[in-house]
């Protein structure tokens, strides 16, 4: 017996087929397809304003991007840095705020994401730290002797 391989493209036409010639309910047609009603009425929606174009995914990216940076903006960070290439996001946002006020400037770790983005950040080397320099155990001849040897003053 061979396998049978289905699209969801096809699963989403039959749907609408299914739906458009009557013979079940939506909850019942819903329900053999495997899925909740409010995504049956949405494809039917989509199949009736789009016709089958509207029945394949759709991308999930957003429409909109609060917190992009625009051109504009963007030049002015990357002019700043390439003047004065030993600042980082920090002074670049300041001077900014300080001398173009007039304008509203992205947060510091949207100019360090612009900066890195463009190459301008260098990573820091990451330094092991060697293991603890510690003294040699005493060895107690007799109950406490170690604990109490520290803490005695003149004995």
């Amino acid at each position: 017996m061979a396998w049978k391989e289905t699209h969801v493209m096809d699963e989403r036409l039959k749907f609408v087929g299914e739906w458009l010639s009557g013979e079940l309910s939506m909850a019942e047609l819903c329900r053999c397809y495997g899925v909740s009603r409010k995504t049956g009425y949405k494809y039917i929606d989509r199949y009736r304003w789009e016709g089958a174009a509207g029945l394949e995914d759709r991308s999930r990216a957003p429409h909109r991007h609060p917190n992009a940076i625009d051109e504009e903006r963007e030049l002015a960070i990357l002019k700043l840095r390439a003047k004065h290439p030993t600042w980082g996001a920090k002074k670049l946002k300041e001077w900014l705020e300080r001398h173009r006020g007039q304008q509203e400037w992205p947060a510091r770790s949207t100019i360090t994401e612009m900066l890195d983005r463009h190459g301008l950040v260098r990573r820091r080397k990451w330094r092991r730290h060697g293991a603890t320099q510690l003294s040699p155990l005493t060895m107690a001849e007799e109950a406490n002797q170690v604990w109490g040897s520290t803490s005695r003053v003149g004995s």
